[in-house]
């Protein structure tokens, strides 16, 4: 697994235990008839825009990355470089870090 899908897990697991935190008070202020039930819904509800903003950066960047990588191999018309698109020094299987990324949106 590459160091970004890493990274993009780790906000995942952190945001999932944040948003069963949030429920679990949530439900404890309904429990205890307190105000408060609809901020922490809405904390919470914020926690998802959130992780939708930053996984969209996340993968705005990677393209980036990607286009960037193809151009710089273009201009030096280098054939190990062309040839090596998509694959990071640590990625030497079968997937290219382009297929990495397909299957982490699809969710695979």
């Amino acid at each position: 697994m590459t160091k970004e899908l890493m990274i993009i897990l780790g906000w995942l697991r952190l945001v999932s235990e944040t948003n069963k935190n949030l429920e679990q008070e949530a439900s404890e202020i309904i429990s205890n008839r307190a105000n408060g039930f609809v901020e922490k819904m809405i904390e919470r509800a914020r926690l998802i825009i959130d992780l939708a903003e930053k996984i969209g950066r996340e993968i705005k960047k990677r393209l980036s990355e990607f286009s960037t990588e193809a151009k710089e191999a273009i201009e030096l018309e280098n054939a190990a470089r062309l040839t090596n698109l998509l694959r990071g020094e640590e990625n030497k299987a079968e997937k290219d870090n382009l297929d990495l990324l397909i299957e982490f949106i699809e969710g695979e």
